[in-house]
């Protein structure tokens, strides 16, 4: 490992594909999370679109907003919690039966 660390830092060629590799990571990756930033922007957008559409108050704080979200997921929270224990419990049986 040692050797290959060497042979990229003396070589001015390997030294070059290197910095190009580790920029096209960066950048790739910067690419990435800003596509991630402007769905999460344009899904806030929409909610507030929604919001204001509907007749319903528009949050003025994002207290407010988180609150109003984990009072609209709170009962689907509850029943894909259920949902999953059951969903376990039947696999442990299952599992159980096929097991000598």
């Amino acid at each position: 490992m040692v050797d290959i660390y060497e042979v990229v830092i003396n070589d001015p060629i390997y030294l070059a594909i290197a910095v190009l590799l580790a920029i096209s990571v960066v950048f790739s990756i910067i690419r990435k999370l800003f596509k991630f930033a402007v769905i999460i922007i344009a899904c806030i957008v929409i909610y507030i679109g929604y919001l204001h559409y509907s007749g319903l108050e528009v949050p003025q704080t994002m207290d407010e907003l988180i609150d109003g979200i984990e009072e609209k997921s709170g009962p689907a929270a509850d029943k894909l919690l259920k949902d999953s224990e059951e969903l376990i419990k039947k696999a442990d049986k299952f599992i159980k039966d096929k097991t000598p």
